[in-house]
């Protein structure tokens, strides 16, 4: 009966995945498209929904035609009458709950396995039978999981850590179907009862994201010209002053904390700067800015700062980087529609107050300081600084002074601020991956409920009523 089985399911599967490769090399799933992302999300639904048809008549056509064999121990009569329920027992071997939606859903599961499988060039390790050995299959599946959790489930929805253990589980019974070692959970190693490390340590980072009961609330365009207005009558060097041409600059390059500020132990300039993993100082120190004017001319800093009109670009160097892509370097030019927020205006500004009350011999501080007026001395701005610029101008703008809901704005609010800003002009995926220096597609997990995207439904049901109210007036 073992053999039959396998036989059946081999040719279901080899059915699904030939259906699946003729989608995807007419670009019907598309699930890596960002350009038409909302047309390829239909296209898979509606082409998926064929397939689970497809599976359902398969399965039930090759389980009569298998049934002569499975039951030749009875009489022709018998069989006949037996079949029906034959066929109930082979499609819950494959793991199918008793409820409809719940068949529905765990066949969806199993076909994205299969597609999954046919993309990365797996399915023949697989499929008929699985030859892999069991370090390999629960490593497979840890990569499946992480192809889960980066937002690539059905539908290209992000899910939560509970629905991937559901995902994971209907796999696992399905497998068993093709699996020669019968007692075997794909998901655990041999001789354990526990979801093996490698799985369970990328459901663990869902969950610690999961558990983050505050969400960071973005830094928008509103709040940075809230914090520019504030900051007209203070003086050249106070922290309200460079906290607003540092949040200019910062903003567009979506930069970390850690890449611009010091921690609050590093306020102190007589204290050691936070360091990188070559012990170097981690945040933007003066060669790692880079001014050009017309033809890629490049300037050194003494020059740009007298003769800043001749400035057109900069060029900021990210020694090291969460990422990986340690000496990266992103260009940006001069923004004349809104001096106001010009990154290389304010970085030329920074740079002259650095050369003044430091010196720009000093390779190795911080560039992001201020001068305490109460205190007398030069500082490094610190996270503590930067967040209480965001917070006081939060209350300001929005009128928000429950500290619960003011701590939903940290530093970590500026780069979610520009991931909704390029969002909500439109922008593809990869533009904003690429912008913002990210190799995955984590920053779906940045973006939120944005105004635009309320006025945009508020312009589209009102489009939609007018339709309908011609269409009523016309009868």
């Amino acid at each position: 009966m073992k053999v039959n089985r396998v036989k059946i399911f081999g040719k279901v599967v080899n059915l699904v995945c030939r259906i699946l490769r003729v989608l995807s090399t007419e670009n019907l799933i598309g699930l890596t498209s960002s350009k038409n992302e909302g047309s390829n999300v239909k296209s898979y639904a509606e082409h998926l929904q064929g397939i689970k048809n497809e599976m359902g008549d398969t399965i039930s056509r090759l389980s009569e035609t298998s049934n002569s064999a499975i039951l030749s121990g009875f009489p022709l009569e018998s069989r006949a009458l037996l079949s029906p329920e034959l066929i109930i027992v082979k499609k819950c071997e494959m793991g199918a709950s008793t409820k409809a939606t719940e068949k529905r859903t765990a066949c969806t599961r199993r076909c994205h396995f299969i597609y999954w499988c046919t993309i990365r060039g797996v399915y023949d390790s697989i499929f008929p039978l699985i030859t892999l050995t069991d370090t390999s299959l629960v490593y497979l599946l840890a990569c499946y999981t992480a192809f889960l959790a980066t937002g690539h489930a059905i539908g290209l929805k992000s899910i939560k850590s509970g629905t991937v253990d559901a995902y994971l589980l209907t796999i696992k019974k399905f497998l068993k179907n093709f699996d020669e070692i019968s007692d075997r959970d794909a998901r655990m190693f041999t001789g354990t009862a526990v979801i093996a490390p490698p799985i369970k340590k990328v459901i663990d980072e869902m969950k610690r994201f999961e558990k983050q009961p505050n969400r960071r609330e973005p830094w928008t365009l509103q709040l940075q010209a809230r914090l520019y207005k504030e900051s007209q009558d203070e003086p050249a060097d106070s922290l309200t002053k460079v906290g607003f041409q540092w949040f200019s600059c910062v903003l567009p390059a979506g930069c970390r904390r850690i890449e611009w500020c010091q921690p609050y132990a590093s306020r102190d300039p007589t204290k050691e700067p936070e360091l990188n993993i070559r012990n170097e100082t981690y945040a933007f120190c003066v060669d790692d800015v880079q001014f050009l004017g017309i033809g890629q001319r490049r300037f050194t800093t003494p020059y740009a700062i007298q003769n800043r009109d001749e400035v057109y670009f900069v060029e900021l160097t990210f020694r090291v980087q969460k990422n990986g892509k340690n000496g990266e370097v992103k260009r940006f030019a001069r923004n004349y529609r809104s001096p106001f927020m010009d990154q290389i205006t304010h970085l030329i500004t920074i740079l002259e107050r650095f050369s003044r009350l430091v010196g720009l011999e000093d390779k190795t501080r911080p560039l992001a300081i201020y001068y305490d007026y109460a205190k007398g001395k030069v500082l490094n701005i610190c996270s503590d600084d930067s967040k209480s610029i965001l917070q006081n101008i939060v209350r300001l703008e929005y009128g928000i002074t429950d500290p619960k809901e003011l701590s939903k704005w940290t530093n970590h609010s500026i780069r979610v601020g520009m991931a909704c800003i390029l969002q909500s002009q439109g922008k593809s995926g990869d533009y904003i991956q690429r912008a913002l220096r990210w190799c995955s597609e984590s920053w779906k997990l940045y973006t939120r409920n944005l105004w635009s995207e309320s006025i945009d439904l508020s312009n589209t049901m009102s489009n939609e009523l007018e339709t309908v109210t011609q269409l009523l007036d016309a009868y």
